[in-house]
């Protein structure tokens, strides 16, 4: 499925997303008729949808017992090991139960005459759903009902693409951004996720600032302003005086004045999102902590966590591995292309995965190239708060995937004097305001969810 950039979606679009998606999963051209037929239904959500497959068809109902009983038969003895069904006669005893059984051995499925679910039941234990499918008046049973969100799918996408400018190009951007005369920069890292404009509009639900043209992260000026000037207020109980020089202060007001310090977005301090360690004959305890971390966090679905944590790094010529201590066949491979133009993660399961490499005055810099990464929350409670009932622990929950800024990403941050103050004046007030703004951020953190831990700089 083509992509479209998270920053350039438009509910114009959404549609024909949805349609590629149709065509790539179902081999069919996508039309009204058929985007609602058989094959798959909508979820209820407005923007970009759930999508619903139904998958392993196993017997048309009406034609068990009969020509299709031996694919009911196949499912059981291959798949749930029941192999004493095999030369034993299947039952229809009415048209809502199937039911094989030989000895004190019983197999049902029941199916719902209201919403024709199937369900099979073995032996009388716990049920196990079944799916069906109305399809040409035919009710045919499928193994499975498989879920795709395509929210989620979409942002694991934008997470994993390119980026395009090259480091020249980027850099160049940047000084282009960080031009007014006697600006002041300095560099922090996010010691947690990172969440800016996560409640402003958008066709997702919920937002996140992005460069509208490159898609890398940025922190607006106003929101660094505005969390620098309430720690003033709130915690520094800060000089009012000095707060109307750095800030300003509104029009309405009696003696209003105008800052005298800019400040300017916040954009990675590089286009190589998250450095990850040096390629060195000896690598950093710090390195290696950094490297283990990054694995666990990336990989904890392909690879166990456990022995990468306490794993040992060895590195030869041209190759780091990662070996387990008490299982041999557990490894991880890191090796560089004959050009050192990128790293290459060879996972026990000969899974690749690609890293960034960038040379810098002759020292080899492994990154692994990405700034975002996908979040979720699971609201409670949805129908109480819609005011629809109470709460209680039978209500549906909800999971809301989003896109965060990854920790361990270095951001540099700009201030600027307007042409108010002498330069020594100035020169001070660019020093107060690095240091409110170094503080406000490790310590009131900025953006959304700051009670959940997120926005957070160190």
């Amino acid at each position: 499925m083509e992509i479209i950039p998270y920053y350039r979606i438009t509910a114009e679009n959404i549609e024909n997303t949805k349609d590629k998606y149709f065509e790539q999963t179902t081999g069919k051209k996508a039309n009204t008729s058929l985007k609602l037929n058989k094959y798959l239904y909508w979820g209820q959500s407005n923007e970009i949808p759930v999508l619903n497959f139904r998958t392993g068809y196993l017997f048309n109902w009406d034609c068990v017992p009969g020509k299709e009983s031996e694919r009911l038969k196949g499912f059981l003895c291959d798949d749930l090991d029941l192999n004493w069904v095999k030369n034993e006669p299947i039952y229809k005893p009415d048209n809502k139960t199937i039911c094989i059984y030989k000895d004190k051995n019983l197999v049902e499925i029941k199916i719902d005459e209201k919403n024709k679910k199937p369900t099979l039941i073995i032996n009388r234990n716990r049920p196990k759903n079944l799916y069906s499918i109305n399809e040409n008046g035919n009710l045919n049973i499928y193994k499975y009902n498989k879920t795709i969100n395509l929210k989620e799918d979409h942002f694991n996408k934008i997470v994993d693409m390119e980026q395009y400018l090259t480091t020249d190009q980027y850099n160049f951007l940047k000084e282009q951004k960080n031009s007014l005369p006697n600006i002041t920069t300095f560099d922090l890292t996010t010691r947690t996720r990172l969440i800016i404009n996560h409640g402003s509009e958008s066709i997702l639900e919920n937002s996140i600032a992005l460069h509208p043209y490159y898609g890398f992260p940025v922190i607006p000026g106003s929101a660094i302003k505005g969390i620098t000037m309430n720690y003033c207020v709130e915690i520094e109980e800060f000089n009012n005086n000095l707060m109307k020089q750095i800030f300003g202060n509104p029009l309405n007001d009696n003696d209003s004045i105008k800052g005298c310090i800019i400040f300017l977005d916040a954009w990675p301090e590089s286009i190589n999102a998250g450095y990850l360690f040096t390629w060195e004959d000896n690598i950093s305890e710090k390195d290696k902590n950094r490297l283990k971390e990054f694995l666990v966090s990336n990989f904890f679905n392909i690879i166990n966590i456990k022995w990468v944590i306490n794993a040992k790094i060895k590195k030869s010529d041209d190759a780091i591995c990662i070996i387990d201590n008490l299982r041999s066949s557990n490894n991880i491979e890191i090796s560089l292309d004959k050009d050192k133009k990128f790293a290459t993660i060879l996972l026990n399961d000969n899974q690749k995965y690609y890293l960034k490499v960038v040379n810098k005055n002759g020292s080899i810099k492994i990154y692994h190239d990405k700034f975002l990464e996908t979040d979720v929350f699971t609201p409670h409670y949805q129908e109480y708060y819609k005011k629809n009932q109470l709460p209680k622990d039978d209500q549906s929950l909800i999971p809301v995937n989003f896109l965060a800024v990854k920790k361990d990403i270095k951001f540099e941050f700009a201030i600027a004097p307007t042409s108010n103050g002498s330069n020594e004046e100035i020169n001070t007030l660019l020093k107060h305001t690095k240091s409110l703004i170094e503080k406000a951020l490790k310590y009131c953190g900025i953006g959304a969810k700051t009670g959940s831990n997120y926005g957070y700089f160190k």
